[in-house]
């Protein structure tokens, strides 16, 4: 268990590196809302953060229990998975529940690109807020994922970081059930929208 965050912060970190997985884990955050002396979470926090790296697997983890300052409800900053300035990497076969969002394709510094992305065969669920969101990104792939009993269960925003945009996300064959959205689409263009 995992019980102490400040913002920006994860469990597991892969951060200015290449070549690096993440195989076969469970990541659990804290149920209660201190342990040893912090607030369970502040802002931006996950489970797992991915940062300025390359050619990244994280593959058949098992992520849960993210929560907003041990309120028990995960909101939009506390994730199963986020990255920033990823290129090039496959997050995959993965199954993320009772967070905020489970993955989200976050952010692109000014020195970063955040291109050619993976997210395939994840299994989401039981989410306070969204499934998978691509924020900013250069040609993401989101397939054959299964996202159930979230707010959104597929989100796509560009309206962020100086004007920069998404680029040709594409979200193909995944299955949605059972959320209060099936997929949101805002400030965005050149999305190809297959679901």
């Amino acid at each position: 268990y995992y019980g102490g965050g400040r913002i920006d912060s994860a469990s597991v970190s892969l951060a200015v590196s290449d070549h690096c997985q993440l195989l076969n884990s469970t990541i659990q955050g804290h149920t209660g809302s201190y342990y040893w002396g912090q607030a369970t979470y502040t802002d931006n926090y996950a489970a797992v953060w991915l940062q300025n790296a390359n050619n990244l697997l994280v593959k058949n983890n098992t992520i849960s229990r993210m929560h907003d300052n041990g309120t028990g409800v995960g909101g939009q900053s506390t994730t199963g998975i986020t990255t920033y300035d990823v290129d090039d990497s496959i997050i995959e076969h993965n199954e993320i529940y009772d967070v905020g969002q489970g993955i989200i394709i976050k952010g692109i510094h000014s020195t970063g690109q955040q291109a050619n992305n993976l997210v395939r065969y994840n299994y989401i669920h039981d989410n306070d807020w969204c499934g998978i969101r691509v924020w900013l990104s250069q040609n993401t792939i989101v397939h054959n994922n299964v996202i159930v009993n979230s707010v959104i269960g597929l989100y796509d925003t560009s309206v962020i970081a100086g004007g920069k945009n998404n680029l040709t996300p594409r979200f193909i064959n995944n299955t949605l059930y059972n959320n209060t959205w099936g997929q949101f689409h805002a400030g965005v263009e050149g999305t190809d929208q297959q679901y």
